[in-house]
């Protein structure tokens, strides 16, 4: 199996788990999701809350890889950077 191919998957599972949570919620009602956060049971928007934050850290780790990945690769790219950077820092 390639990467791609892996890619896919997890993307569509992570995708039809949303849909679930997010039906889950929506099933449950406005009503009660709100009487129930009241009483301090989260217990239906709280997975749905997780998978956000789980595909959140997922593409924040993935974008500094590719970033730094990319920076690397060309060392003048990376002294461009370093040079931006330090400006930066300067101001």
């Amino acid at each position: 199996m390639n990467f791609h191919k892996i890619v896919k998957i997890v993307t569509g599972i992570l995708g039809v788990l949303g849909i679930v949570f997010l039906f889950m919620v929506i099933g449950s009602g406005d009503e009660e999701v709100k009487a129930a956060a009241a009483m301090g049971d989260y217990s239906t928007v709280s997975p749905l809350i997780t998978l956000s934050q789980v595909i959140l850290g997922i593409a924040v780790v993935a974008t500094l890889i590719f970033s730094l990945l990319g920076l690397f690769s060309d060392k003048e790219k990376l002294k461009k950077a370093l040079f931006s950077i330090v400006g930066l820092l300067v101001v």
